[in-house]
């Protein structure tokens, strides 16, 4: 927690995102993205995901090529070994995530698209 959080997240080599494949764990997150998730595209770190592609976190990561992805239940130990040892699927994968991350987490352009949302809805009535 807090500073010691802080200290383990920032000094990160590669995050790991996993989601289970279950059907109740899939019905439970199927239609979210974890908080986390911003965070860590923003870090400048390599992401590795492992989970369904039915999962809204994980269909985002892979679209926007933010992760390296492990969508099969069964892990294959070379896709696994090449997640962690392919510098420059890692370095592409931070790339991409870094610009989701500044074009769709940034707190004052988030606020201001909301700004502009509301004031056009309230301009209709």
């Amino acid at each position: 927690t807090g500073e010691e959080y802080k200290k383990v997240f920032d000094s990160a080599q590669l995050h790991l995102h996993v989601e289970a494949f279950d059907s109740e764990s899939i019905e439970l997150v199927k239609k979210s993205v974890s908080t986390k998730i911003s965070a860590i595209l923003a870090s400048g770190a390599p992401l590795l995901a492992y989970g369904p592609l039915c999962v809204e976190s994980m269909k985002l990561l892979s679209e926007n090529e933010c992760a390296a992805i492990i969508s099969d239940e069964a892990i294959d130990d070379s896709l696994l070994e090449k997640s962690f040892s392919d510098r420059q699927q890692q370095l592409d994968s931070v790339v991409h995530a870094l610009k989701f991350a500044e074009e769709n987490f940034d707190a004052k352009k988030n606020s201001l698209r909301l700004k502009k949302i509301l004031c056009n809805l309230t301009m209709k009535r």
